[in-house]
């Protein structure tokens, strides 16, 4: 039987089979290779490092479903080109009114932390910038590579006039971190910004890691040693330009070397802080006590007589010798901080000093409160001769209450009013 052919046939075939099969895979094959290519993981890497303010590596990017990004080798970098976290695999997908992001494993020092404190800081203060809410899962969450392991959740949410982000680690005990931003504007167009903190750990924090977190600077990151940690609660407010608040907790691991070279000073010995109910009202602390105890150690005879001289406790009966050390039994005291200064007395068990070695004290609980330009001179540079104007007691000046502060109830009082003016170098 003959078969009839049409040339006009064929061709519109033909046509039709490579318009709706052969270009549609090629297209589907073009943009599959695009999506791997090294140039569309630059867009996506630019994207995300301009909206974060971040620069940022990115090793390899997959597309899992509509909306939904899987990086591999993502590493985040600071102002110095260092890098600072870095991430195995992250998982990011864009919901309705949030992102989200699923991040396999993460281990944070000090550095990093101070780098996630600034986003933070950021997202709260950048509305324009971040418009949407996110949420970030964190199934293996670690200080350093020893610690323990801990998932950890963070919310960050956006609603008019307001924002919030909120911390749960969930380690041997549940920690959390809620910090609320609310603004406003009055009649006459002056604006009204207030942020409150919440924070309780029952799991030990590495000092360097809070220090970087609440962007204490180096100083402070350093002066209580390599391992000491921190625990406890914290309320604090912001309100108008300055901070206020209570913080309850202690401070374990403290290296007594550390905090003695920060006064210029020697001595050895771990130390524990204990804060029960410390307040601070426009960033000046107002009432609270504060322990400090230090087991068997030493300490450099020179800082013992300024201890002396700065508490009014007689000096003793040697001279120290230049480079001459202590040794003692415990050093421990609990210190109240009041309006008028700072009521100083022995530990419970102690056998009557605040410093004793073999069963004896060398140095005596003062009777008196201590006046806070005191501790300034005390913890003075050796030779000061003038008010310091700089290092830890210029700090802690700036600190301790000031003339106009209020009494705090309960708190002591002083017998004699603060010395004024420069006075002798302790």
């Amino acid at each position: 039987m003959f078969i009839a052919r049409s040339a006009a046939r064929i061709r519109r075939v033909r046509i039709a089979f490579v318009t709706l099969g052969i270009l549609p895979c090629a297209v589907l094959v073009a943009w599959a290779l695009h999506l791997r290519s090294t140039a569309h993981r630059d867009s996506l890497r630019r994207g995300w490092q301009q909206r974060l303010g971040v620069a940022l590596e990115v090793g390899s990017v997959a597309h899992l479903r509509p909306g939904a990004v899987r990086a591999e080798g993502c590493v985040l970098l600071d102002a110095t080109g260092q890098r600072v976290l870095e991430l195995a695999r992250v998982e990011a997908e864009a919901a309705a009114v949030e992102d989200r992001l699923t991040i396999d494993r993460l281990c944070c020092d000090e550095h990093g932390a101070g780098l996630l404190a600034a986003l933070a800081r950021d997202w709260l203060y950048g509305e324009a910038r971040f418009p949407r809410s996110c949420v970030v899962d964190v199934a293996d969450f670690r200080w350093d590579e020893t610690a323990p392991a801990a998932a950890l959740r963070v919310e960050c949410v956006a609603h008019a006039g307001s924002r919030a982000i909120r911390i749960v680690r969930h380690a041997a005990a549940v920690d959390e971190v809620r910090i609320v931003r609310t603004w406003s504007q009055d009649p006459g167009g002056a604006a009204a910004d207030h942020v409150e903190i919440e924070a309780s750990c029952s799991d030990a924090v590495p000092w360097k890691i809070v220090a970087a977190l609440t962007g204490a600077g180096r100083t402070a990151a350093t002066i209580f040693g390599p391992r000491a940690a921190a625990q406890g609660s914290v309320h604090a407010t912001w309100e108008g330009d300055s901070w206020s608040g209570t913080v309850a907790g202690r401070i374990t691991a403290v290296d007594a070397a550390s905090c003695a070279a920060a006064l210029g000073s020697r001595a050895a010995g771990e130390a524990t802080i204990g804060l029960d109910g410390v307040v601070w009202r426009r960033g000046r602390l107002s009432d609270g006590t504060i322990d400090w105890s230090v087991g068997p150690g030493r300490i450099d005879g020179r800082l013992l007589d300024r201890m002396a001289a700065a508490f009014g406790s007689p000096p003793r009966a040697t001279v120290p010798t230049a480079g001459a050390q202590e040794s003692f039994d415990a050093m421990a005291c609990r210190l109240r901080i009041g309006p008028g200064g700072v009521q100083m007395q022995t530990a419970a068990g102690s056998p009557g000093g605040l410093v004793t070695a073999r069963g004896m004290p060398l140095l005596e609980a003062p009777a008196a409160v201590v006046p806070f330009d005191r501790f300034a001179w005390m913890l003075a540079a050796p030779g000061t001769t003038y008010v310091p104007a700089s290092g830890p007691g210029a700090w802690l000046m700036s600190v301790l209450p000031g003339a106009d502060d209020e009494p705090a109830r309960g708190g002591p009082q002083a017998t004699n009013p603060p010395s004024q003016g420069g006075g002798g170098a302790f």
